[in-house]
């Protein structure tokens, strides 16, 4: 729902002073893509509020 996706989004602008253009979701087996960029952030999904938790 709205309020789901909303939720999500609050707690990863409250985390991060960040304002990227861009983000990437990797699954498995792309973990190791976010070692390759510069400037990077990461999070647990089953850290964000509201976020589909992975089944993996």
């Amino acid at each position: 729902s709205h309020d789901e996706y909303q939720k999500a989004a609050d707690w990863l602008m409250s985390q991060t002073k960040l304002r990227p253009q861009v983000a990437i979701i990797c699954g498995s087996g792309l973990g190791t893509l976010a070692d390759t960029l510069t400037g990077q952030q990461a999070f647990a999904y089953s850290d964000i509020p509201g976020f589909p938790q992975s089944t993996g």
